[in-house]
């Protein structure tokens, strides 16, 4: 990795640029500055990152590499878990918290597996066929199956097969036109559905997914619907299928006045129902909705927030359905993001890095142009005057200069000399006492190092590209050390979109990461925390750079640790994937060599080897291999 000069950075004391309020209870720093991750939360459980990275990578893992902790699963449904029990407790609300994990959050097998042997997991939540057919082989007896998602037959049928095979599918109608569908497949298959209507909410929400809810929504049915459906049940005899009703206003709710809004409204529509005769409807399915702090996202994810939460429901259905005399219903969250954002690490490796300002040239000013003089002059009287105003000046006289270059008045050695002078400018500015805030925000960012690090944004963090979404970013050590420059991460993508462009930090998101000195004797990784939501499923081949090495990791209770680790995919998988075929590859390599040995540009020798190694990096990661890295 190239060596990268240090320099001071204004305003970084150590506390101001390390926050962990998004990591509680689960990843910290130790005294010495080493990332530590607890898979239970505990602090006696808590794991060295770096020398588990060290010792992965011994064993032969190699970065971009995933971690895995199924147990931070488990620990987030039981901190969701006791939350609402306490709530519900001190509101002596009597209905039960029914927690259902929504599968298109993270598919993954091992994600799933874990939350099949969760005891405190309801069920599963299915929005599409290949998700359905997913739930089926997770479900246990009794276990919900909450049907979302638009319908057909067969999706109907499967659904209606777990009611045989003693599991509680629900059929969440999402359009009028499905209930028709959903009582004549029921009707053919001699069973009685158990039927959910989605509640399309004039409030909608708060942030990101608003569009969850609302008259633009594209989900659920409105007021006049509902009253049809009810009507269209009673006309058939089956008002008493009418179990649930459900509603979703959107991800990520850290402003929880849009959630009292939506559950006054879904309440007012509960109570109608029962009062319209749904004597049976006993559920009330909340949706997704929990937000999680990713370092920039106010106060979701912790304890106060989930209890600030579970409160703000219970309250409110209380407040609406108290006065009639109206028993609450069971509660259904779908809080799939949650329950898996903090269980994944994205550990990615720096493999080279290039750094601002250049050294400060020497130079001969008799052979100079004037305007290079000018500059220099600029630069190093740095004469007193606003930040920003200095800047300007400096640009100014470096534009000038690019448009002698142009013109051929000058050369290229006195354009790359003016190049150094302009950033060594710019280092100064940065260095004085009174450069106001948005100057420094500026130079911060113009000055920045930039880090090449081995992976691909859009396979493992598509949702920063796609959304802007944060995710915490650390070095896994040396944070016991004040920060001495700035930086920005960009992955090996041929793309200009392959970076990440801001940061959460304490005072608010920049576009610039603090950093302390990097250690160029050794491997420097980046761990990217809160990736186990949506990344592994959203994830793409874009360059064809597929899934990275994924390790699963827990603790016992001795604290020993035990893994699984899933190999990334290969160059060879990843090809086949877009429609090639290996066979074919092969064969175009063989004619090739054949041509070129009969045209005499090869040897035989020269052709084994070219297959040898075509060969075996077909089957090889399709990341930079560390070892071959200059």
């Amino acid at each position: 990795m190239a060596s990268i000069a240090s320099r001071g950075a204004r305003g970084l004391a150590m506390n101001d640029s390390w926050e962990f309020d998004w990591a509680t209870p689960f990843f910290g720093m130790n005294p010495t500055g080493r990332l530590w991750v607890s898979p239970t939360g505990r602090a006696e459980q808590q794991l060295d990152l770096p020398n588990l990275i060290k010792n992965l990578i011994l064993e032969g893992c190699r970065p971009p590499l995933l971690l895995a902790f199924p147990q931070i699963i488990q620990a987030r449904l039981e901190m969701l878990r006791s939350t609402m029990e306490q709530v519900q407790n001190q509101a002596d609300y009597n209905g039960a918290y029914r927690p259902v994990y929504p599968i298109k959050v993270n598919q993954h097998d091992q994600v799933l597996g874990c939350l099949k042997e969760e005891p405190n997991l309801a069920g599963f939540e299915a929005g599409s066929k290949p998700e359905l057919m997913l739930a089926l082989s997770l479900l246990k007896p009794g276990h919900l199956l909450i049907c979302n998602g638009y319908k057909d037959t067969e999706y109907l049928q499967m659904a209606l097969y777990g009611q045989l095979l003693g599991y509680r599918p629900i059929i969440v109608i999402e359009r009028l036109s499905e209930l028709s569908l959903a009582l004549q497949v029921a009707e053919t298959m001699n069973i009685e559905a158990e039927i959910g209507l989605r509640a399309r909410l004039a409030d909608h929400g708060s942030g990101r997914w608003s569009s969850s809810a609302g008259d633009l929504s594209k989900f659920g049915l409105t007021t006049p619907e509902i009253v049809a459906a009810v009507g269209e049940l009673k006309a058939k005899n089956k008002l008493h299928c009418l179990r649930l009703l459900h509603f979703h206003i959107g991800s990520q709710l850290t402003e929880l006045d849009s959630t009292d809004q939506a559950v006054a409204e879904a309440s007012q529509i509960y109570r109608g129902l029962i009062e319209m005769g749904a004597e049976r409807l006993d559920f009330m399915d909340v949706g997704g909705g929990l937000a999680v702090d990713y370092g920039d996202e106010g106060d979701g994810g912790g304890d106060a927030y989930l209890k600030r939460y579970f409160t703000s429901i219970i309250s409110g259905i209380q407040r609406s359905l108290r006065p009639h005399k109206i028993p609450v219903p069971d509660l259904i969250t779908e809080a799939g993001r949650a329950l898996v954002a903090h269980h994944a690490i994205l550990i990615v490796e720096v493999i080279d890095a290039s750094a601002r300002p250049s050294p400060e040239p020497t130079w001969q000013r008799d052979e100079c142009p004037e305007e290079l003089k000018a500059l220099d002059w600029l630069v190093r009287s740095a004469p007193t005057g606003k930040t920003s105003d200095q800047i300007g000046a400096l640009q100014s006289l470096r534009k000038q200069l690019g448009r002698e270059f142009e013109s051929g008045a000058i050369g290229l050695e006195h354009m790359a000399l003016a190049e150094q002078m302009y950033w060594s400018g710019l280092a100064r500015l940065l260095q004085r006492p009174d450069s106001d805030t948005q100057a420094t925000l500026n130079l911060e960012k113009l000055l920045a190092d930039c880090l090449y690090c081995n992976f691909s944004l859009f396979q493992s963090l598509p949702d920063h590209w796609a959304l802007s979404q944060l995710f915490p970013i650390l070095p896994v050590e040396g944070l016991d050390k004040t920060p001495n420059r700035r930086a920005r991460i960009v992955d090996i993508t041929c793309d200009s979109d392959g970076g990440i462009m801001r940061y959460p930090q304490v005072l608010g998101a920049k576009e610039t990461l603090p950093i302390p000195p990097l250690d160029t004797n050794k491997p420097n990784y980046f761990a990217v925390f809160l990736t186990g939501a949506y990344q592994d499923s959203i994830g793409d081949l874009h360059n064809l750079f597929g899934d990275s090495d994924r390790v699963t990791l827990w603790i016992t209770s001795s604290n020993e640790v035990t893994k699984e680790v899933i190999p990334g995919q290969s160059i060879a998988t990843v090809i086949e994937a877009m429609g090639h075929r290996k066979e074919a590859l092969i064969k175009a390599l063989e004619d090739a060599l054949l041509r070129a040995q009969k045209n005499q540009l090869l040897r035989p020798d020269q052709a084994a080897s070219i297959r040898d190694d075509y060969h075996r990096n077909l089957e090889g990661y399709t990341y930079l291999e560390a070892n071959d890295l200059p």
